[in-house]
């Protein structure tokens, strides 16, 4: 679980959220958890939201506004092409808590570790798959992503 909430953070920072806001902690917390245990998001008010309450010894009120907070910022200021990337395509309004949640959940799984946890995103400099070839959308967010990770490191 701490692998995918590290590799949630790295992503939200370069959707352009902040990590000092609460909900950034909770989002990542919760893809992890979403990722390990998706019946969590069937009910998320009765799933996902206590863990991530109990973890962080809030309230379910709290964590879903401090999620809902995150988005917001994401959708208001963030990177609208790697968001798009995120979905796979273009959303044409701010996605409510669960849908967004399940949406990085997937994409850091797929864009992130196989099923050995091991690093594959095809764009890496790792990348065992020469023959894929990239939509100009994921080129876009990946070049998107690896200047915000560059940034980050310096």
């Amino acid at each position: 679980s701490r692998k995918y909430e590290r590799e949630t953070s790295n992503l939200l920072r370069c959707l352009r959220s902040n990590n000092s806001y609460k909900g950034f902690r909770y989002t990542s917390y919760g893809v992890g958890l979403d990722i390990h245990d998706p019946e969590l998001l069937t009910y998320i008010s009765k799933g996902l939201y206590v863990e991530i309450a109990s973890r962080f010894q809030t309230s379910i009120g709290c964590v879903e506004r401090d999620i809902r907070t995150v988005i917001k910022t994401i959708w208001e200021h963030g990177d609208k092409i790697l968001l798009y990337e995120v979905f796979g395509f273009e959303i044409a309004q701010k996605p409510r808590n669960g849908t967004f949640i399940d949406a990085v959940a997937y994409y850091v799984v797929e864009h992130y570790y196989d099923k050995y946890g091991k690093n594959h995103c095809c764009c890496s400099q790792n990348c065992k798959n020469p023959s894929y070839l990239l939509s100009l959308n994921h080129l876009l967010s990946f070049l998107s992503y690896k200047y915000c990770l560059f940034f980050q490191a310096s």
